[in-house]
């Protein structure tokens, strides 16, 4: 596709009249955050890891005086006084275990989590004492997990049920573990355990079963989940055994899995960390684990001394400090250095049986003691082997994060296909509604020429045309997705062909069709909607090509010779026009784009209505599906969905194609200074605002120009680089500061004009003398 086809490349004068815009354009309009092409495994994984955070986040507020939906703060047993275990225990127990992957997918994403969550931790150590005392921090510590979430996952919400369903059932997980850690002797021993279970029990709960895609589960099963979590609500309340709770969020995590069906390896996702955590975080992290272990080896030698002095209280106190002040952080890096067995005794020593003998005032505390001190020994110089960061690297590379099934997994271009595929199966659902009396927006039934005895046809064809040619695809994927919608596309086409006159009369059908659909969706591209507003472009692209080879075969001689087909041909052209076009990346058009794509589209439909020559609809087809793909950015790469306030296209064009990459060091430090700085007040908003109108207008062209040159991309590079250097000056305006912004801004745009304007002006006029 050529934007500068299409769009109206601007003349030599207008570019040169643009010329301070272009070069802060080139500064300032970066990429949008952009989440990495992960696999399935990976996004559950960082997406179970963000929402621990977003727990400890919970029960610190609760303990602070926040009232909860879920449970009494009496059940959750708050007090003030554990807030600052939930402060610690995001930073030092859940961050470690992504930071690197973070920070090698989005450095400011990572950076700014954890400055986020270290000066939450500093001001509740400082001494914060109520919600309001930390509520700035508080803000800033949520905001940072959202936008690590949308480096990794890719939007907040998922907007993927599927994806929600396999982290709820991972945190159940750890929610049975933290519950277990926390009922010894049928007492609560750990109170801060207990919190834990009960936040990330909430969690799984409120914000991801009963999140956006609440309304995706079958009727039937949200209410048996929904009784399932209530019933592990009561259970806590009671303190009732750990067992039990162990069998029902197991129970439960199946339930949601199952229930889902989203085809996303949802048995295969719900892996041990231990598979789950191999990457390259080095040994650096192992480092720190075993001089926690060192401490937790000096704790046990207090607590050893002052029960043989008679307090076994005080002993019994350490032995709680050491698990979860300084344990907690260790297990991960055991079960990644391949000790899971060990991390399992040490756990089970430390916040079970030692705490019971300590109760019991039993003589067998000291050899316990020594018992556990040889096993830390032991993982201690497990966590300090040489070799351990190679054999983490290696697993790493051997395919131990799963096959190579699932979205993230996907080419550009076969998600562009399934797309197609999945999108044209629900245009011959829409026009089988339409025939059995469904009124659409676009268009009228008479100019649809409906009819009930076409209806079969529409059954047919997603069963019989459109499946065949995704199935073994499909099939590779996900197996159970592909199972699913064979057999509801079956279902519906049995139940139309059986005599069904009347929507009433195969709504089951259709309803189970189209979830089957999105289920398949998910499996492949990832979401329903898509969230990414360059794919939905370039499927809707992909369907204005199938919508002209239906018009051509419906209109024979200026007559409609194929009623069916035309009624594909209106039923592609509305999915195209009004679920991907109109869809959820509408906004990130260019507003002048938005509205000529529009006119387009209703153009297509008077031809359709006045029966217009099929050539010229050919032509309008070819023209409007390249204004579609190329209003956005033209090339279809781009892995990730735009921030609204990012701009129209939600990026820089421009020194995209320079680059090659969105992940450029400098694309991710512009992007740093546009999000953190620019947007944060009203002035920088105002001229993004006002820059985007210009720079849109002429950048697509510019960029696929840059893809064809790679002289010109070089050039560019050059061109850049003393302006990218010139905007570090932005860093030191305070986020929210108007004045700082405005100032510092006012700088930069000065340097650039002397550098890019003045000096070649100067340099022309001396030549000149």
């Amino acid at each position: 596709m050529k934007p500068c086809d299409q769009a109206g490349v601007p003349s030599a004068g207008s570019l040169r009249r643009s010329g301070i815009s272009l070069a802060v354009a080139l500064l300032v309009a970066t990429l949008p955050a952009a989440h990495a092409q992960l696999a399935w495994d990976e996004k559950v994984e960082f997406g179970a890891a963000l929402y621990e955070i977003r727990g400890h986040l919970d029960a610190l507020e609760i303990n602070l005086g926040a009232a909860s939906e879920a449970f009494t703060p009496e059940s959750f047993m708050a007090d003030t006084s554990r807030a600052s275990l939930h402060a610690m225990h995001p930073i030092g127990e859940v961050y470690p275990s992504i930071t690197d992957r973070l920070r090698a997918i989005d450095p400011p994403a990572d950076a700014g989590l954890r400055s986020a969550l270290e000066a939450l931790q500093a001001r509740v150590d400082s001494g914060a004492a109520s919600l309001a005392d930390i509520a700035p921090e508080m803000a800033a510590a949520r905001e940072a997990t959202d936008a690590a979430q949308r480096a990794t996952i890719g939007a907040v919400p998922s907007g993927d049920a599927a994806l929600d369903a396999a982290i709820a059932a991972e945190l159940l997980g750890v929610v049975s573990d933290e519950y277990d850690a926390a009922i010894v002797g049928g007492e609560v021993e750990l109170i801060v355990e207990l919190q834990d279970a009960y936040a990330f029990l909430d969690v799984a709960n409120r914000d991801l079963f009963r999140g956006q895609g609440y309304m995706e589960y079958p009727q039937a099963e949200r209410a048996a989940i929904g009784e399932a979590f209530d019933g592990l609500y009561a259970h806590f309340a009671a303190r009732a055994d750990p067992a039990g709770a162990m069998e029902m969020t197991s129970s439960l995590a199946s339930m949601i899995g199952f229930a889902q069906s989203a085809g996303s390896m949802m048995g295969d996702t719900m892996m041990s960390d231990s598979t789950m955590m191999m990457d390259d975080r080095g040994a650096s992290r192992f480092e720190a684990s075993a001089g926690r272990i060192t401490t937790i080896l000096g704790l046990l030698q207090e607590a050893k001394a002052a029960y043989e002095a008679g307090n076994a209280p005080e002993a019994r106190g350490i032995v709680q400090n050491a698990y979860l002040y300084e344990f907690e952080f260790v297990e991960r890096d055991l079960d990644d250095a391949g000790e899971p067995d060990l991390r399992a005794s040490i756990e089970s020593t430390l916040n079970e049986r030692l705490l019971l003998a300590l109760r019991a005032n039993s003589p067998e505390v000291p050899s316990m003691i020594d018992s556990v001190t040889a096993e830390l020994e032991t993982a201690r110089a497990a966590l300090m082997s040489p070799g351990m960061e190679m054999e983490t690297d290696d697993m790493a590379g051997t395919g131990m994060m799963g096959a190579d099934m699932g979205p993230g997994h996907l080419a550009m271009a076969e998600k562009v296909g399934f797309g197609a595929a999945l999108y044209e199966i629900r245009g011959h659902l829409d026009a089988l509604e339409i025939n059995l009396g469904a009124i659409p927006a676009t268009f009228t039934p008479e100019s649809f020429m409906a009819d009930t005895s076409r209806a079969s046809f529409h059954a047919m064809h997603p069963i019989g045309e459109v499946y065949p040619s995704i199935t073994g695809a499909l099939r590779a994927v996900n197996t159970s997705a592909d199972d699913d919608l064979r057999a509801a596309l079956e279902a519906l086409q049995a139940r139309v062909d059986s005599g069904a006159a009347s929507l009433a009369d195969i709504a089951p059908e259709m309803a189970a069709a189209r979830a089957a659909t999105d289920a398949a969706q998910r499996a492949t591209i990832g979401a329903v909607p898509s969230g990414d507003a360059a794919l939905d472009a370039a499927i809707a692209a992909e369907l204005l090509g199938v919508v002209g080879d239906e018009y051509d075969a419906a209109i024979v001689d200026g007559n409609v010779e194929l009623i069916v087909e035309l009624q594909d041909a209106y039923a592609f052209l509305n999915v195209a026009h009004m679920d991907l076009f109109r869809g959820q990346g509408y906004m990130e058009y260019p507003r002048a784009e938005r509205s000529a794509i529009d006119d387009e589209f209703g153009e297509l439909y008077v031809v359709f209505d006045n029966r217009g020559d099929p050539a010229r609809l050919t032509r309008m087809t070819v023209a409007l599906a390249d204004r579609v793909g190329s209003a956005l950015d033209g090339s279809m790469d781009r892995p990730d969905t735009p921030s609204p306030a990012a701009g129209p296209a939600g990026g820089c064009l421009i020194a995209t194609a320079a680059y090659g990459t969105e992940m450029a060091a400098e694309i991710q430090a512009l992007r740093e200074i546009r999000d953190s700085t620019l947007l944060s007040t009203g002035a920088g908003s105002a001229f993004m605002s006002a820059f985007n109108d210009v720079y849109y207008s002429f950048s697509p062209a510019v960029a696929d120009w840059e893809r064809e040159s790679p002289e010109l991309r070089a050039a560019i590079r050059a061109l850049i680089a003393p302006m990218v250097a010139s905007l570090s000056i932005m860093s030191a305006a305070e986020p929210g500061s108007e004045l700082d912004v405005a100032a510092l801004g006012a700088l930069v745009i000065a340097l650039n004009a002397g550098l890019y304007l003045g000096a070649p002006a100067a340099i022309a006029w001396r030549l000149r003398r």
